[in-house]
């Protein structure tokens, strides 16, 4: 994330400046996360007006690191996140619960515990609570507002990375239903949105 000089006194942006290198010199090694994280940041971006989330590069870097727990541990506990995955994919288990199980904490607790570690200002820190299943209620902050987009954003990459093409309707449909209150946008919507994005 590059942020001009001008930008500088903002604790965001001096967060970004000094701490996302570490996050993205972590990525670029990890064969795991390609460039969903990247692409949610995108998305965040341009759908940040739907959100009422006026600062746009806010919505970026918060989409961006919404899941940084995991991709911490794909990258320093490459062989605990094999067994984190196997034990979803097993069933019954979400990443949350998986992570606690073999971690000993959620990928949630430890991303955002290693944030205010860096200094992170403590919005972009509550940007990475994971949201709960069913429908987003609407925002009342734009703390809750930062979350909902970037817990979207993220729902949306893993549908557009990991959804066969039959099934992809059908789980966009369900996307946007469940966050229609927080994050106003039609499936119809989102597709252009990916072609500004990709």
């Amino acid at each position: 994330v590059h942020v001009g000089h001008d930008m500088d006194h903002r604790p965001l942006q001096h967060a970004a400046r000094h701490g996302i290198r570490r996050v993205e010199q972590t990525l670029e090694q990890s064969l795991d996360e390609p460039f969903g994280h990247r692409l949610a940041g995108m998305l965040a971006r341009e759908m940040a007006g739907k959100a009422q989330v006026k600062d746009v590069e806010e919505a970026f870097i918060s989409a961006m690191l919404h899941n940084l727990g995991r991709m911490l541990a794909l990258f320093y506990f490459p062989a605990e996140s094999a067994a984190i995955r196997q034990l979803v994919q097993a069933g019954g288990l979400s990443d949350e619960k998986a992570s606690a199980q073999v971690l000993g904490l959620s990928f949630e607790n430890l991303g955002m515990g290693i944030a205010r570690n860096w200094g992170f200002p403590d919005q972009l820190v509550q940007s990475m609570k994971q949201l709960p299943a069913g429908k987003i209620r609407k925002c009342v902050s734009n703390s809750e507002r930062l979350c909902a987009l970037a817990g979207f954003s993220n729902e949306l990459c893993d549908i557009v990375l990991s959804t066969p093409d039959a099934d992809r309707g059908k789980a966009l449909a369900k996307l946007t239903a469940r966050y229609s209150d927080s994050v106003p946008v039609t499936v119809e919507q989102i597709s252009g949105l990916m072609e500004k994005s990709m």
